[in-house]
């Protein structure tokens, strides 16, 4: 037998992403696939998802700045302290 109290190995960021996708993607497949008879929507849902691209893409580089900046500060910082 095995033991149970056995600790588990942390799951790599690549797995996570490609488990998220999976749980996503496979029932929307599922919805897609067994609904035949559905008229398409009155919004354009493809400028809606455009546009969510577009706004998540500018908030991860204005974030990716200020961590930068943030590190830049630090190591500024740090280098003061050591002299």
């Amino acid at each position: 037998m095995h033991n149970k109290t056995k600790k588990k190995e942390p799951v790599c960021a690549v797995c996570r992403q490609i488990r998220y996708f999976l749980m996503l993607g496979i029932p929307l497949l599922v919805l897609i696939g067994t609904q035949h008879d559905l008229q398409p929507p009155a919004i354009p849902l493809h400028e809606v998802v455009a546009n969510f691209i577009v706004i998540a893409l500018i908030i991860v580089v204005f974030w990716k700045i200020r961590e930068a900046r943030q590190e830049k500060k630090a190591a500024l910082k740090e280098s003061k302290e050591d002299l």
